[in-house]
Formats: C-alpha cells, sequence, structure tokens
C-alpha cells in the first residue's frame, strides 16, 4: 500500500509494543491470565493500526494532530472501561489488555513515530495490477475459499471455555465416579484425620 516497508515495520513495532504493554498491564493486575484474553484482546488491539494511519496522512497537516489522536484513544478506552465493571474476570482482562495495549501504540505512535522522521507530505500511493495478476490472485483466493470452507468446523461447546483448577479437576471426576453409578446418588462423609 504504501510501497515501502518502512511503514509496515513501523506498524507491527507499535502493535506488537501495545502487545507487551497490555500483556504486562493484565499479569500485573490478574494472578491468571487467561487463553482467550490473549487471543481476543490481541485481536481488538489491532484497532491500533488506525493511529498509525491517521500519523502517517494527517500529522503535518492537521494542527490538532496529538490532541485528536488523544480524543481517538480516550474514547476508545473508555468504551472498552464497561468491560471492566463485569463480574467476569475474563471480561475485565480483556478490558485491561486492550485499554493498555492501545496506550502502548497510542504512546509509541506519539513519541517514537517522530524519531523515525517519516516524510508524511508524500499522499501517492497509487499501486497498479496488471489484469493477468488480478485474475491470478483472484483464482487462487477463490481456491483457497472454497478448500476452507469445506474443511471448516465449529465448535461452539461452552465446556471449552471452562478451564478448572487441576486440584477442582481431579475432586470434579472423583464425585462424578462416586454420585453416576446407575443413575442413582450415594451420600458420603469424608473424615479428615487430625
Amino acid at each position: 500500500y504504501f510501497k515501502s516497508f518502512r511503514p509496515l515495520l513501523l506498524i507491527t513495532s507499535s502493535i506488537t509494543f501495545g502487545f507487551l504493554v497490555g500483556f504486562c498491564a493484565v499479569k500485573i493486575c490478574f494472578s491468571d491470565f487467561h487463553i482467550i484474553t490473549l487471543l481476543f484482546a490481541t485481536t481488538l488491539i489491532g484497532i491500533g493500526i488506525d493511529y498509525s494511519f491517521h500519523y502517517f496522512f494527517n500529522k503535518g497537516i492537521d494542527k490538532n494532530f496529538a490532541k485528536n489522536l488523544s480524543f481517538s484513544y480516550l474514547t476508545t478506552a473508555i468504551a472498552f472501561l464497561v468491560m471492566f465493571l463485569s463480574k467476569i474476570e475474563l471480561l475485565k482482562q480483556i478490558s485491561i489488555f486492550i485499554i493498555f495495549g492501545l496506550l502502548g501504540i497510542y504512546l509509541f505512535v506519539l513519541f517514537i513515530y517522530p524519531v523515525f522522521k517519516i516524510d508524511t507530505k508524500i499522499r501517492n500511493f497509487d499501486f497498479k495490477i496488471s489484469a493477468n495478476s488480478r485474475k491470478i490472485i483472484l483464482s487462487v483466493l477463490l481456491i483457497v475459499f472454497i478448500a476452507g470452507l469445506f474443511k471448516t468446523k465449529f465448535d461452539d461447546s461452552l465446556l471449552n471455555l471452562y478451564s478448572p483448577n487441576k486440584k477442582l479437576k481431579q475432586g470434579e471426576i472423583i464425585h462424578n465416579k462416586l454420585t453416576n453409578k446407575n443413575g442413582q446418588e450415594i451420600n458420603f462423609l469424608i473424615n479428615q484425620a487430625q
């Protein structure tokens, strides 16, 4: 898109930095880190790419660049702050990850990008593809799409979201063995030795 790897490397660096900031924030705030937090929140901090585009296209033109970028971050952070009010720890983790991840990207764009002295006045990003190349690209995408369509399987079981502590899981297995005999529940007492 930019006919250069330099902006791509900067964008990748900013999102990686945001990921590290978000990851550290969650590790500091919570004792356990859920895998869904890592997958879901990492995807969502990808919206931080807009901060880079805002920099490339508006820096030097827009006098209110920093103000607008700050307002963009704050409105997004406030929107995800609502998730922190939930009683579900997973949503709280996602909220913290996204808020601090986007903060990392915001700070990277605001303070690190100027160090690289990117020429933001160049606005000619035309990228022409020949008709034959378009046909080849579309054919490959269509083949991959059709092949993937037949291989796609969805697992919407809520049990996959349940990952108990090892001791709790062992307790549940023992309980199920003792209570699921011929459909009848067995009552038992457990005495702890002093």
